[in-house]
C-alpha cells in the first residue's frame, strides 16, 4: 500500500525534487514528513533522511512518483524552475499539490521580472534577450559592463562576462544583463491562496576565483541578515504582486543586489533555494510545514499574518548567532574513500545548533566511491558564530582542510 495514499494514519509525504535535495529533505524530515527524494547527488545524508530515492537523470521518475506517491506534495529544488515539462508530468495522473509548469514559466519571464520590480519600487538592471541584442547598441558603455546569463542553469553556473564583441550567443538559452555594484542577497518568500509574504534574507559569499567560468558560481551564504523597514515593505509588495500574478503557491526565492540601501532585482527562482535552511534554523520558521500548508490551501489569513510579523521582526537587526555555509569545490578530480566519507559523517550537520560557536560540521556528504570531477562540489561546510567575520574564518579554514585532503588523493 502506498505510504502517502491517505488510507492509513502516518506522517504526510513530500517529494523533494531537484539537482540537490539534501537541505530541503533534511528540513522536511525534521518537521515530521516522510521524504521521497529525486536528485542527482544521492548524498549520504540525503539517503539517511528519505524513505525512497530516485535519480533525476532517469526519465521515468515522474511516472514512478505518480505510481508510488500519488498524493505527495511537491517541493522543488535547484534547476526545476527550468524543467516545467517534467513538473507537469507529476500532475498528469493525480491531484498533485505543488507548482505547475505554467506557474514556473510565469515566474521565469524577463518581462514579469521587470514589471514586478517596477511595481514594487525595486531596481531592475538593463536587461535584454540575445535576440534584442542585435538591434540595441550596448557597446557604448563597454563590453565589460555586461554579463551573459543562461536561462537553463542555476547557482551562477554558466554566467560569464560579455567580453568578446562578436561572441556567438544562443538566442533561446541566454540573456544579457548589465553588471551593477552591490552585495548579492537571496530573499525567501511564501505564497498562498490568502496572500504572500517576505520570509527573510541571506547574503552570498563573494568568490575569489578570477576565472571567467567560475567567478559567478554560488559559494554559499550567511545569515539571516537585517534589512531596513523600507526595504521589507517593498519586498512585501513584490511578494504580493508576483504571487498573485504568477499563481504560484509555496516557497520561492529571488536574488537581489543591495547597494547603498537600495534593492535591485536580479532573478526569481520559484523553488527551494540553497540558503533557505539557514533561515529555517536561524529564525525557527519550519518552512516545509508552511510550504505544505500553502500549496494544499490550508494556510489561513491569521497564520500568514503571524508569519509575516515574525519575519519582519526577525529582519530588524543582526541575530545573536549567525549561520553560514560554504560549498567546497574540487580543484582536482577525486574519488571519495570510505574513511573520508566516514570522517565527515562523524561531524555531520543535523540542523541542530551546537553549543560551541564556530564549530564546523559537514553536509551534502558524498558516499564512498563517489567520483567528483574538477570543479564539481565535494560537500558543504556549515557553522554558526557571533558575526560574519568569525563565521567566514571558520568556514574557510575547514574548506582548506578538505581541499588539502582532496589534493593528497587526486587522480
Amino acid at each position: 500500500m502506498n505510504s502517502d495514499a491517505g488510507c492509513t494514519a502516518g506522517p504526510p509525504t513530500i517529494a523533494v525534487i531537484g539537482f540537490s535535495a539534501r537541505a530541503a529533505a533534511q528540513s522536511a524530515k525534521r518537521q515530521g514528513f516522510e521524504v521521497v527524494a529525486v536528485d542527482l547527488c544521492a548524498d549520504r545524508d540525503l539517503l539517511e533522511d528519505c524513505s525512497a530515492h530516485y535519480r533525476l537523470d532517469d526519465p521515468s521518475w515522474p511516472d514512478v512518483i505518480n505510481s508510488k506517491h500519488p498524493t505527495a506534495t511537491l517541493l522543488l529544488t535547484g534547476g526545476m524552475e527550468n524543467r516545467s515539462g517534467w513538473v507537469d508530468r507529476c500532475h498528469r495522473h493525480s491531484k498533485r499539490f505543488g507548482s505547475t509548469g505554467i506557474q514556473l514559466e510565469s515566474m521565469r519571464k524577463l518581462a514579469n521580472w521587470e514589471k514586478w520590480a517596477a511595481s514594487s519600487d525595486l531596481g531592475w538592471p538593463k536587461t535584454m534577450s540575445a535576440e534584442e541584442l542585435e538591434s540595441r547598441p550596448i557597446f557604448l558603455v563597454g563590453d565589460s559592463e555586461w554579463l551573459v546569463k543562461p536561462f537553463q542553469s542555476g547557482g551562477g553556473i554558466g554566467t560569464i562576462d560579455f567580453a568578446v564583441r562578436n561572441q556567438p550567443l544562443n538566442r533561446e538559452s541566454v540573456y544579457i544583463q548589465q553588471r551593477m555594484a552591490g552585495e548579492t542577497i537571496g530573499v525567501t518568500f511564501l505564497s498562498s491562496l490568502v496572500g504572500s509574504t517576505f520570509i527573510g534574507a541571506t547574503a552570498a559569499w563573494t568568490t575569489e576565483s578570477s576565472a571567467t567560468d567560475r567567478r559567478y558560481v554560488y559559494r554559499g551564504s550567511y545569515g539571516p541578515i537585517p534589512l531596513s523597514k523600507n526595504n521589507v515593505e517593498k519586498l512585501q509588495r513584490f511578494a504580493a504582486i508576483a504571487g498573485r500574478e504568477s499563481g504560484l503557491l509555496g516557497l520561492w526565492q529571488a536574488d537581489f543586489l543591495l547597494h547603498e540601501e537600495e534593492l535591485t532585482l536580479l532573478e526569481i527562482n520559484p523553488r527551494w533555494s540553497a540558503s533557505m535552511d539557514l533561515l529555517d534554523v536561524g529564525l525557527d520558521l519550519r518552512l516545509v510545514e508552511e510550504h505544505d500548508a500553502s500549496v494544499r490551501g490550508r494556510m489561513t489569513s491569521n497564520a500568514l499574518d503571524q508569519l509575516a510579523l515574525k519575519a519582519s521582526e526577525g529582519s530588524l537587526g543582526w541575530p545573536e548567532r549567525m549561520l553560514g555555509k560554504l560549498i567546497v569545490y574540487a580543484v582536482h578530480p577525486w574519488i571519495v574513500t570510505t574513511s573520508e566519507s566516514d570522517r565527515w559523517w562523524s561531524s555531520r550537520w543535523t540542523m541542530d545548533l551546537p553549543s560551541e560557536l564556530n564549530l564546523c560540521q559537514f553536509a551534502d556528504i558524498p558516499t564512498a566511491g563517489t567520483s567528483i570531477p574538477t570543479g564539481g562540489p565535494i560537500l558543504t561546510v556549515m557553522t554558526s558564530g557571533r558575526g560574519k567575520e568569525s563565521v567566514s574564518i571558520a568556514l574557510e579554514s575547514a574548506s582548506s582542510a578538505v581541499q588539502l585532503l582532496s589534493a593528497s588523493h587526486r587522480l
